[in-house]
C-alpha cells in the first residue's frame, strides 16, 4: 500500500496504461507527419514541373516570335532590296537624262525624292564610287541656316529658295558636279553640325554616313493635349518607349462666361499634362540625346524645350504609336536632283 492507500500494482498498470496510449498517439501523429511531408513533396514537385512546363512553353513561344519577326524582317528587306533596285534605275536614268541634255540648268526645277536609311546608304555608295579626272566633283555640307556659296548659286539660283525653305532646321549636304552629270540636294533627318566645302576628284559621304551612327542616341517626343509619346532609339533600333495619357477636355466651342471658366480648367489640364510628359522624359533619359526629334501641338513642345535645339517633324497619320513604324518615318531622308 502506498501513502493514499492504493496498490503499487494498480499505479503501475494505470501508468503502464497511459504510456501504451501515448506511444499510439505518438505514432499516429508521426504518421500524419510523415504523410504531411510526403504531400508537400509531392506538391513541391508538382509546382516544379509545372515551373518547367512554363518555361518551355515560354521558350517555344519566344523562339515562334522570333522566327515570325525574322520572316517579317527578311520581307521587309526584300521589298526594300528591290525599291532600292528600282530606285537606283530610276535614278541612273535621271543622270543619263542630265548627260543628254543642255549645260544650262536655269528654269529647270527641283525632283524631289524620299530615301529610307537603307536606299540612302546605296546612293552614297554609288557616289562614293564616282572618279572624276580633273577636280570638279563639289561636296558641301551646310549647317541649319547657311546658304550655298554664291558660285554655285549663280549657277543653280533655284537652290536658295529650296534651302531657304526646307532645311532650315537640319541643314543639308549637296554634290554637285561641274560637268552637269549629278545635282543631288540632300537633306538628311539629324542635325549637320561641321560645314564643309570641299572641291576634288571625288565626293566625300562621310559626314552624312556619320549622322547614321549606331551610338547616335535619339530622342523622340510626340506630345499632344491629353495624350503623348516618349521614345529613346539610336539608327539601328528602339531602345525603349513609353505612353502618356491624361484628361483634358476638348475645345469649348461657346462664348461668354462659360468658355473663360471652360478654358482656364483646359489649360490646367494641359499644363498638368504637360508636367507628366517632362517627368517621363526625365525618367526615360540615361544621357543627353544627339538629337531630339519632337511632333505634335507646337505650345507644349514649346514648355518641355524651351531652350533646347530640336527638330520638328510631322509624321503621317498613325493608328496608334507604333515605335519601329515611328523610326523609320524618322530616318527617312529627302533627296532633291536638280
Amino acid at each position: 500500500m502506498n501513502l493514499f492507500g492504493k496498490k503499487k500494482g494498480q499505479d503501475i498498470a494505470q501508468l503502464e496504461e497511459t504510456i501504451t496510449q501515448l506511444k499510439q498517439e505518438n505514432e499516429t501523429l508521426r504518421e500524419r507527419f510523415k504523410k504531411t511531408v510526403e504531400r508537400e513533396k509531392r506538391a513541391l514537385a508538382e509546382r516544379q514541373q509545372a515551373h518547367e512546363e512554363v518555361k518551355i512553353l515560354k521558350e517555344k513561344l519566344e523562339k515562334a516570335s522570333q522566327k515570325s519577326e525574322q520572316r517579317k524582317r527578311e520581307e521587309h528587306e526584300q521589298i526594300e532590296k528591290r525599291n532600292v533596285e528600282k530606285r537606283i534605275d530610276a535614278w541612273n536614268t535621271n543622270n543619263t537624262s542630265s548627260m543628254l541634255g543642255t549645260n544650262s540648268l536655269s528654269g529647270v526645277g527641283l525632283k524631289r525624292h524620299t530615301a529610307s536609311k537603307a536606299k540612302l546608304f546605296e546612293i552614297l555608295k554609288e557616289l562614293r564610287s564616282i572618279r572624276a579626272e580633273r577636280e570638279t566633283l563639289q561636296t558641301i555640307y551646310l549647317q541649319p541656316k547657311e546658304l550655298p556659296p554664291k558660285s554655285l548659286l549663280t549657277e543653280c539660283p533655284q537652290l536658295e529658295k529650296t534651302v531657304k525653305n526646307l532645311a532650315a532646321q537640319t541643314g543639308c549636304a549637296i554634290f554637285h558636279d561641274q560637268n552637269h552629270i549629278i545635282h543631288l540636294l540632300i537633306i538628311p533627318p539629324f542635325t549637320i553640325t561641321h560645314p564643309t566645302h570641299q572641291q576634288s576628284t571625288k565626293f566625300n559621304t562621310n559626314p552624312l554616313c556619320k549622322l547614321f551612327d549606331p551610338k547616335t542616341l535619339i530622342l523622340v517626343v510626340i506630345a499632344h493635349a491629353g495624350h503623348g509619346f516618349v521614345m529613346l532609339a539610336t539608327p539601328n533600333e528602339v531602345l525603349s518607349h513609353k505612353e502618356v495619357h491624361s484628361s483634358v477636355k476638348s475645345k469649348h466651342t461657346k462664348g461668354g462666361w462659360s468658355q473663360r471658366r471652360f478654358e482656364r480648367l483646359r489649360e490646367e489640364e494641359i499644363k498638368h499634362h504637360t508636367g507628366k510628359m517632362r517627368e517621363l522624359i526625365e525618367t526615360i533619359l540615361e544621357r543627353k540625346p544627339a538629337q531630339i526629334i519632337v511632333s505634335g501641338d507646337k505650345r507644349i513642345l514649346k514648355e518641355l524645350f524651351d531652350d533646347q535645339s530640336v527638330i520638328y517633324r510631322k509624321f503621317d497619320a498613325i493608328q496608334g504609336y507604333v515605335p519601329e513604324k515611328i523610326l523609320r518615318e524618322i530616318l527617312t531622308t529627302t533627296i532633291y536632283t536638280y
